[in-house]
């Protein structure tokens, strides 16, 4: 996983901060997260266009990360639709 103390503080569409770093570490951090065992999550809201969508928590650095992701329709692409600091310890 990256370093989180590298970098500029990555800002959303919105200009929230997501995570610091670059946009590519939040990708990396994100799919080491997923990679690793004892990552849980549970399934959530589905929006149109996406088969299924998912939250979890994972550590970044020091940090606790909330992570939500959708698997498009196609089950071939995965969109990250969150990923910030978490504002509590569970789901």
């Amino acid at each position: 996983m990256s370093d989180p103390s590298n970098g500029p503080l990555l800002l959303s569409s919105v200009g929230k901060p997501i995570l610091p770093g670059w946009k590519f570490q939040a990708y990396e951090a994100m799919a080491d997260a997923l990679s690793v065992d004892g990552i849980e999550g549970d399934e959530t809201t589905s929006m149109p266009g996406r088969l299924a969508t998912y939250q979890f928590l994972f550590p970044y650095g020091q940090m606790r990360i909330y992570g939500k992701i959708a698997l498009r329709n196609d089950r071939l692409r995965i969109l990250i639709i969150s990923a910030h600091r978490a504002k509590r310890d569970t789901l």
